[in-house]
């Protein structure tokens, strides 16, 4: 019995292709268990930066408490809204009162926070943050945040 050189070829071609196939399949296979660790390790630095974020916002939130046992009430909220970059008059609109007695609690806020101007309020913040967490050794990859 004997097999048609046509017949053979196309064999030899099939196996081929067959091969080809098998390679290409165990070569994606690696790639997806290669992609499933990068994702894997992904994620646990996404974790991670989750919780350096919380630690963040547990020590900006003790910072504003300290400050907050520094002024006054009416001071802190008056403290907290020049950060937010409004004006005397936007303050006293918001707040009720005349713009003249908000510069006079900014007044009285530099002079308990021994700054000039109330530019510096906002570096205030950033000021203590930075101390605290050069101090207490909280997240020193959060640069980038």
């Amino acid at each position: 019995m004997l097999i048609p050189l046509a017949w053979l070829v196309l064999f030899f071609f099939i196996v081929i292709a067959v091969v080809f196939i098998l390679i290409y399949e165990v070569d994606s296979k690696f790639k997806w268990k290669e992609e499933a660790n990068n994702l894997t390790q992904e994620n646990l630095v996404l974790k991670n930066k989750k919780k350096d974020t919380s630690s963040l916002l547990e020590e900006y939130g003790k910072i504003l408490n300290n400050l907050q046992k520094k002024l006054t009430d009416r001071q802190f909220e008056v403290f907290l809204y020049t950060i937010d970059g409004l004006s005397s008059k936007e303050i006293g609109d918001k707040l009720h009162i005349a713009p003249s007695t908000i510069d006079w609690h900014i007044k009285d806020i530099k002079t308990k926070l021994e700054v000039e101007k109330r530019s510096q309020f906002a570096g205030i913040l950033i000021k203590e943050l930075k101390q605290s967490i050069d101090k207490d050794g909280i997240p020193q990859n959060m640069t980038s945040i």
